[in-house]
């Protein structure tokens, strides 16, 4: 798992749990047409499989801010779940 460069990660919303977890939101576009493309190579099947779960369980993709790889944390995906429910 690595930063990738080909991907401008500055146009995505950073966010933050009420507990203070950073993450960011990327759309199901962003992510097709952009972001997958990039990591394709880099990331496991496992983080691009992630995403695509995150998009169907709450219609965005979630990475954490340290990292901008996906979030596994079931504690903390409740957590962003409810927060992106809440906005809607």
């Amino acid at each position: 798992m690595e930063f990738v460069q080909d991907f401008d990660y500055s146009q995505l919303e950073l966010h933050r749990t009420s507990y203070g977890l950073g993450y960011y939101t990327i759309t199901p576009e962003q992510w097709e047409e952009e972001l997958k493309p990039a990591v394709k190579e880099d990331w496991s099947e496992y983080d691009i499989n992630l995403v695509e779960i995150h998009i169907k369980n709450c219609g965005l993709g979630i990475l954490d801010e340290a990292f901008y790889m996906p979030i596994d944390n079931e504690y903390d995906l409740d957590a962003i779940y409810n927060d992106i429910e809440e906005s809607k």
